[in-house]
C-alpha cells in the first residue's frame, strides 16, 4: 500500500534546520525522543546516535550501498540508560559481521497488542543535541538525519481515548502475527554537499490513521479498530500544525514547499488532504511547487 503524507520544504542555510527543531519544544502533538544521523563517505559510513531508539534507522541503513560502518558518535546529552543502549547498538554495528548483524529493539517502549501501538514515555531530547549534531554534520560535510518522536493520538471528544506518547503502529501478516512496526511521524533532514548552503526538511507519516474513509483502510494501521472519521480529522489537523511549527521559524528562507501523498491516500482521500494543507498553511504564503 502506498500510504503516506509528506510535507517537504527546502530552505537556505545549512544549519537553519536547528531553529525548526527548537520550535517543536512548544508542540504538544509531537515530542522528539531520538535524533539519528548518517554520513556516507568514501571510507565508509559515519553515524550519529541520540535519544532512546535508533533501531529502525540502523536496520534500514546499515551497510547501505555496501559501505562499511566506520564510527558512531553518541550524544553526550542523554541519560545513562540511553547511553548504554546506544553504545551496545554502536558496538554491534561496528564489530559484528554483516551476515550476523541484527539491531537491538528499543528497550524503553511498551507495545500494546490490543491497540497495535507502542508507547514510549522517555524524556524529550535536550535541545543541545541539535547543536551537537550540527557540529557532527560540519565534520562530515553531508548528512541525512531522522528525528523520531511520540505523538498524541488522544480524542478531543472521547475522554476515555487517551493515546499520548504513541510511537509506532503495528501491522499483522495473514496469520495474524506482528510482522512490522513503523513510526507514526518522523522528520527527515538532508544537508548534501551539492546543495551548498541549503537544508531539506520533510515531515513524514505513513500510517492510515489520517484517512476519513474507507473504514477498513483507516483502521488498518494500529489502535485496534478504534479510529473514527472525526478523530482522523483531529489528527490530520494536528499533523498540519506540526508542519506549520517546522516551517515557521525559517519562513523567509524557504525556497520551495511541496506536498507528497501516496497513491492510495490520493485515491481514497486526496482532495480532503490537499484542501486541509492549503487551508491550514495558507497564511504562511509558502512557495508551493505542486499543490
Amino acid at each position: 500500500m502506498s500510504a503516506y503524507i509528506a510535507h517537504h520544504i527546502e530552505q537556505s542555510g545549512a544549519a537553519s534546520w536547528i531553529s525548526s527543531m527548537y520550535a517543536l519544544s512548544g508542540q504538544s502533538f509531537f515530542r522528539p525522543i531520538s535524533l539519528c544521523g548518517l554520513a556516507i563517505r568514501k571510507d565508509g559510513t559515519h553515524w550519529f546516535f541520540s535519544g532512546c531508539d535508533v533501531s529502525g534507522f540502523v536496520a534500514e541503513r546499515a551497510w547501505r550501498g555496501g559501505s562499511t560502518p566506520r564510527d558512531v558518535f553518541v550524544s553526550r546529552f542523554i541519560g545513562e540508560e540511553h547511553t548504554r543502549y546506544l553504545h551496545r547498538v554502536a558496538d554491534r554495528l561496528l564489530h559484528c559481521p554483516r551476515n550476523d548483524f541484527s539491531v537491538e529493539e528499543c528497550p524503553f517502549g511498551t507495545f500494546v497488542t490490543d491497540y497495535m501501538t507502542s508507547f514510549v514515555s522517555e524524556p524529550s531530547l535536550d535541545q543541545r543535541v541539535f547543536e551537537e549534531c550540527q557540529g557532527w554534520i560540519n565534520a562530515h560535510k553531508y548528512a541525512c538525519l531522522t528525528l523520531y518522536g511520540t505523538v498524541d493520538l488522544s480524542s478531543n471528544d472521547s475522554p476515555e481515548i487517551r493515546w499520548k506518547d504513541s510511537y509506532e503502529f503495528g501491522l499483522l501478516d495473514s496469520q495474524g502475527s506482528l510482522f512490522m512496526k513503523g513510526p507514526f511521524v518522523e522528520i527527515k533532514v538532508s544537508t548534501p554537499d551539492d546543495w551548498k548552503d541549503k537544508a531539506r526538511i520533510s515531515v513524514y507519516a505513513d500510517s492510515t490513521i489520517w484517512l476519513r474513509h474507507p473504514e477498513e483502510v483507516r483502521n488498518a494501521h494500529a489502535l485496534g479498530g478504534r479510529m473514527t472519521p472525526d478523530l482522523a480529522d483531529q489528527l490530520l489537523s494536528r499533523f498540519i500544525d506540526l508542519c506549520r511549527m517546522v516551517a515557521t521559524p525559517n519562513r523567509d528562507k524557504i525556497i520551495y514547499s511541496s506536498l507528497g501523498i501516496g497513491d492510495d491516500f490520493l485515491r481514497y482521500d486526496g482532495a480532503r488532504i490537499q484542501n486541509a494543507f492549503t487551508t491550514g498553511l495558507q497564511d504562511l504564503n509558502l512557495p508551493w511547487q505542486d499543490i
